[in-house]
């Protein structure tokens, strides 16, 4: 049997493995705080939402995207829109 390793919070162990898990990195200029916040801002770009791109590139406290738009209405309004 495998032993499974969980990662989910970035308090808990294993936690540097967690999107959340706070650790600064640059790419293209941009620099993020987590993975997360590197996520939420390319699926903001993927969906031309550039508002909220830009507040997601700006936001430097540990967050969970609860602020983007929710992804199924984005693949809708990109749909409808073109």
């Amino acid at each position: 049997m495998r032993k499974i390793i969980c990662f989910h919070n970035p308090e808990e162990a294993n936690g540097c493995f967690s999107n959340w898990y706070l650790s600064d990195f640059c790419v293209k200029g941009i620099r993020f705080s987590s993975m997360e916040q590197y996520m939420m801002y390319q699926k903001a770009v993927l969906f031309q939402d550039t508002e909220t791109a830009e507040e997601r590139r700006f936001d430097r406290k540990e967050w969970q995207g609860q602020n983007l738009l929710d992804f199924s209405l984005m693949c809708v309004r990109t749909a409808l829109v073109g």
